[in-house]
């Protein structure tokens, strides 16, 4: 996690220089480049749940209880918040599906360890 938070680190702080080596016209995505940023935090975060997800053979409740909610979260955002937000809209929407996706993950992780853990015993 680190990494990623020294990542998003240097593009708060060297986001505009970066932008600015594609020409002026690119430092109007600055906040969206800040966003989406801010999007892979949680994205990693998700990340590191599923493989443990995927490694003790529950694919059908991570496409249930995770991937099917972030679609459809994805899906009826990101077309409300594009027609009101345009291309700020689309990155808000994959930081808001992001950081819902974590949780849904994270819950997710911890009904099936608990599970595992009463089998266990």
């Amino acid at each position: 996690y680190i990494i990623v938070l020294v990542e998003i680190l240097i593009l708060l702080i060297a986001g505009k220089l970066i932008l600015r080596i594609y020409g002026n016209d690119f430092l109007n995505a600055y906040p969206i480049l800040i966003i989406l940023s801010l999007s892979l935090f949680f994205d990693i975060v998700s990340s590191t749940y599923s493989n443990v997800l995927v490694a003790n053979n529950k694919m059908w409740q991570t496409f249930l209880q995770i991937a099917l909610p972030r679609d459809i979260t994805t899906l009826i955002f990101g077309y409300y918040f594009t027609l009101q937000f345009d291309v700020l809209g689309l990155a808000s929407t994959f930081l808001i599906t992001k950081i819902l996706c974590s949780i849904f993950t994270y819950l997710t992780y911890r009904q099936v360890m608990h599970k595992l853990d009463k089998q266990i015993i």
